[in-house]
């Protein structure tokens, strides 16, 4: 037999030799490689709930204003936009919008929800919302963190003005101009507004 078909001989037995099983750094390298996959996924899916939450939070604030002004003209009453000033840049900021016509008592156009607590207040309740987790209300331009509309659907006492909302990614600021008019604009850096 000379040297081509002894070199002939081995390759082909090499080939034709059958793997019994992977090895311990093959199998290390895949788990290593699906960790990376299932970790940057759970940023991503993160990240995106997030801004998913930021954008339903801006839209449904943007609601209330319309619910608000709307009422206003319904019942020919002020109607007042009050938000949380105990802690309205922190994780549990809130808002309530009542009809704030004095009734049963109480005392009108004070931007005060009269009746003790928020589940029988003599002036009709329409809203209590809280921001939810992890949402940040970052800024309010409102004289007194409140505003409203009046009977007309103009802004009440003239209190326009904006409100700023963060998932510390992306921004949104919905503001009230002095037609009564919401608009919702969207940033990604909190400066330049779209």
């Amino acid at each position: 037999m000379d040297l081509e078909q002894k070199a002939e001989m081995t390759y082909v037995n090499l080939h034709n030799k059958q793997h019994e099983g992977i090895t311990l750094i093959e199998t290390m390298l895949v788990l290593f490689l699906l960790g990376v996959i299932a970790t940057s996924s759970t940023i991503l899916i993160k990240r995106w709930i997030n801004s998913y939450k930021l954008k339903a939070t801006a839209q449904q604030l943007m609601t209330d204003f319309h619910l608000a002004m709307t009422e206003a003209i319904r019942s020919q009453s002020n109607v007042a936009i009050v938000f949380n000033s105990d802690n309205i840049t922190g994780d549990n900021s809130s808002y309530q919008i009542f009809v704030d016509d004095g009734a049963n008592g109480a005392v009108a156009d004070n931007f005060i929800l009269e009746g003790g607590n928020t589940s029988h207040p003599k002036e009709k309740l329409l809203v209590n919302r809280h921001i939810p987790k992890n949402i940040k209300v970052y800024k309010i331009t409102f004289l007194s963190n409140r505003t409203g509309y009046n009977p007309l659907g103009f802004p009440l006492h003239s209190l326009w003005g904006a409100v700023y909302l963060t998932d510390n990614s992306n921004f949104y600021k919905m503001t009230l101009i002095n037609t009564g008019r919401v608009k919702l604009y969207f940033s990604k850096d909190g400066t330049n507004w779209e």
